[in-house]
């Protein structure tokens, strides 16, 4: 077994495993291990859902202002929209 082998299999595990095969049903199939085969499965759905996860912003919030005055206007428009849309949904429920 080389260090691509999952390359020529990983197509026909992801073929069985719709088919309803176990990871060990498939490891038998093809005759690799069946920790081989529930590793390379991991990595494989690991890798899909880092690509679509979203970006988001962690950690505490600014205590220090913005020194750039383009990123200080910017921050300014947000804060300005987000206005809008919290007014647009008061009067939409009717307490303002």
């Amino acid at each position: 077994m080389g260090k691509h082998y999952w390359k020529r299999i990983l197509p026909r595990v992801l073929e069985l495993e719709v088919q309803g095969y176990t990871h060990r049903m498939a490891a038998e199939e093809l005759g690799y291990s069946y920790e081989q085969i529930k590793k390379l499965v991991e990595r494989y759905h690991k890798n899909q859902r880092k690509e679509t996860l979203v970006a988001v912003k962690r950690g505490r919030p600014r205590t220090r202002p913005i020194k750039d005055e383009e990123a200080y206007q910017k921050r300014i428009k947000q804060l300005e929209m987000e206005n809008e849309l919290l007014r647009s949904f008061l009067q939409a429920a009717g307490r303002m």
